[in-house]
């Protein structure tokens, strides 16, 4: 949790001692990550966007291809 003193509720985010963040809602950007978290992160927690990382998705339909190749490998060896 942060300070009050360094939440200003100005919804601007300067730094760790003037966070823009909101004293009274613990998650000011409603992204399910606390302002004390993002503020010790180096993110700014009056942005959502802020703690968004790129992630590589891999479908369902890729992943149940991989998974069948791989069990008609092992399918395949066990009868050799």
């Amino acid at each position: 949790n942060l300070l009050d003193g360094v939440e200003t509720n100005t919804e601007i985010y300067v730094d760790a001692s003037n966070t823009g963040t909101s004293p009274h809602d613990i998650d000011s950007d409603a992204d399910g990550l606390d302002d004390g978290a993002e503020v010790a992160n180096g993110t700014d927690p009056t942005k959502v966007e802020a703690m968004l990382v790129p992630v590589p998705v891999l479908s369902v339909s890729i992943l149940a291809m991989i998974l069948l190749a791989i069990n008609a490998s092992v399918r395949r060896r066990r009868w050799q």
